[in-house]
């Protein structure tokens, strides 16, 4: 006995004439006795069996009056009834009797030899169906490509099928045979069964139909992840893998089929690649992860896998250009946090306000270089903004604290230090608030500088009269000499 019980196609195991007990060119009669006794075992609480169950071959078939009614409505269009011809039994002659009651036993080669007796349609059918269970897809194009070819044969089977004369062309089965082994097989298996029967209308049918699957199966992915989702960087990447799982194995059919350069095919994949490339993007820019980096290059790689064009692959390798200045930008940001957090403006010394600037001066040049043509550029201008203000800040309060011209002490040497941080924050980009507070401060620290030199100024003109008065006759005596000499 034959086991082929496992990975048998379902366009054999529920074929709807196998469900209804019948071969495909059964007649009315027999399709309403047979009905007529699965709804009385049905009263009765028991399955019924058929010899075109074949379950020496075949799991046991699906049999409740629903899936009864099911398969009679699957075969009432002659189209439709044509169709599911293509892949199950007839009997039409002795023989074919003969090796159907084989392949009820499990016997198949005993049941080939009585299909091969015969040279005809029904036999080819039969012969067909054989290596359909065998899952054969080369060997079943072999059998039934003859009758789909030669007009006569397909109006016989037509015929025999239908019962009456319909016009069907040879276009209507080469479609009708391939998207049934489409939707049972793998593409690559249809597609090696189909190049190895060397026929191009079976070529060219077969590229449309299969093509047609992958690029649906991108189409519905992408409308599934249609949402933006930018403001949250773990979304945005959780989007991007799912996208790329979903489409990974229809991108690898169109390759397979050699698709992926065709047009319509092309177009789409691009589409996809860009839609996995702004999610990588927004995962980067906005995300917090130290593995940030390593993350968005996945991504990437991904979407550059996709491309169809090679500027999009050119654009997407610009992008991880960009992510990996971006995560050097990201160091000199830490190294700037760390330098803020440990500053305090309101207490802190001339000297701890120095060191401030002195230190984070360089990190924001670095950072100017690392941003420069960057989308992320304003974070070297927002971390100025910030090292501007925390060092101004620090200024105004010192001065407030000890710059007061009443404490009867020399404060201007403070005020020019004061005046010289100023200068080293002034090619630093502020924002326009800041930028007006800035000068403001700057013109009051700068007045008072000024302010403290005219009044030392003031306060030693008179000492130098006095001393003039004082020692009057001294003068008196030395001009004397000097105009009698």
């Amino acid at each position: 006995m034959c086991n082929f019980i496992m990975n048998i196609p379902r366009i054999i195991t529920d074929n709807p004439f196998r469900v209804l007990g019948i071969t495909s060119n059964a007649g009315k009669k027999e399709l309403l006795a047979n009905k007529s006794r699965i709804s009385a075992y049905s009263r009765l609480g028991k399955s019924v069996s058929f010899s075109l169950d074949l379950t020496s071959l075949l799991p046991p078939p699906k049999r409740q009056l629903s899936d009864v009614q099911a398969a009679e409505a699957l075969i009432n269009r002659p189209e439709d009834r044509l169709k599911y011809a293509l892949f199950w039994f007839m009997s039409s002659i002795p023989s074919d009797i003969e090796g159907i009651e084989w392949l009820a036993k499990g016997n198949v080669s005993q049941a080939e030899s009585y299909f091969w007796g015969h040279r005809g349609v029904s036999s080819s059918v039969n012969l067909a169906c054989v290596e359909i269970i065998r899952r054969n897809i080369e060997g079943y194009l072999n059998r039934i490509t003859p009758i789909v070819s030669h007009q006569m044969l397909r109006e016989n089977f037509i015929r025999e099928i239908c019962g009456e004369n319909i016009s069907f062309g040879e276009d209507f089965f080469i479609e009708s045979i391939l998207s049934t082994l489409i939707e049972n097989f793998s593409l690559s298996e249809v597609s090696s069964a189909v190049d190895e029967l060397d026929s191009e209308l079976f070529r060219e049918k077969f590229l449309s139909l299969a093509g047609a699957i992958p690029l649906q199966t991108i189409e519905n992915a992408l409308s599934r992840h249609n949402k933006n989702n930018n403001n949250d960087p773990e979304i945005s990447y959780q989007e991007g893998m799912e996208l790329a799982r979903e489409c990974r194995q229809a991108v690898n059919e169109l390759r397979a089929l050699h698709l992926e350069n065709e047009l319509t095919a092309s177009l789409l994949l691009n589409k996809l690649a860009e839609k996995i490339l702004n999610y990588a993007e927004a995962y980067f820019w906005n995300s917090n992860s130290g593995n940030k980096l390593y993350s968005a290059r996945n991504l990437l790689a991904k979407a550059k896998d996709f491309a169809a064009s090679d500027k999009l692959k050119e654009k997407c390798d610009a992008a991880l250009a960009e992510m990996e200045e971006g995560d050097k930008c990201d160091s000199y940001a830490d190294r700037l946090i760390k330098e803020t957090d440990a500053f305090d403006p309101d207490n802190a010394t001339l000297e701890e306000i120095e060191e401030f600037v002195k230190n984070t001066l360089p990190i924001i040049n670095e950072l100017k270089e690392a941003t420069f043509g960057l989308e992320k550029f304003k974070l070297y201008a927002q971390s100025s903004n910030a090292v501007v203000t925390l060092a101004v800040g620090a200024a105004v309060s010192y001065a407030n604290k000890n710059c007061q011209p009443n404490r009867g002490q020399d404060i201007r040497p403070k005020l020019k230090r004061l005046l010289d941080i100023f200068a080293q924050l002034v090619p630093l980009p502020k924002s326009s608030k800041c930028q007006s507070w800035f000068e403001k401060n700057y013109s009051i620290i700068k007045g008072n500088y000024e302010a403290v030199g005219n009044a030392q100024q003031r306060s030693s003109s008179p000492g130098l009269l006095a001393f003039c008065l004082k020692y009057w006759w001294v003068f008196l005596i030395i001009f004397i000499i000097m105009a009698n000499a």
